[in-house]
């Protein structure tokens, strides 16, 4: 299994983009096991990764779309 942490945060360039497209071309060829996380919604990862990575990474994973109005990693500095 393959785990994608954050993707399309980062600032990806042209020869990232490329071995990001290789690396899921080959897993989607192969079968393999690949999960994916990300704040971005749909229209952003096609913009950070581009059309042919998002629809490898689409035929890898199920979209599970978690809803928060926060940052999480934050909550523990919040006052109650």
């Amino acid at each position: 299994m393959l785990v994608l942490d954050d993707l399309g945060t980062h600032n990806l360039t042209d020869w990232t983009r490329s071995v990001l497209f290789g690396l899921l071309n080959f897993r989607v060829n192969e079968g393999l096991t690949t999960l994916a996380t990300s704040n971005l919604d749909e229209a952003a990862l096609r913009e950070a990764l581009g059309v042919r990575s998002l629809s490898r990474l689409l035929a890898l994973c199920e979209p599970c779309y978690l809803p928060c109005d926060r940052d999480l990693r934050l909550r523990g500095l919040e006052k109650q």
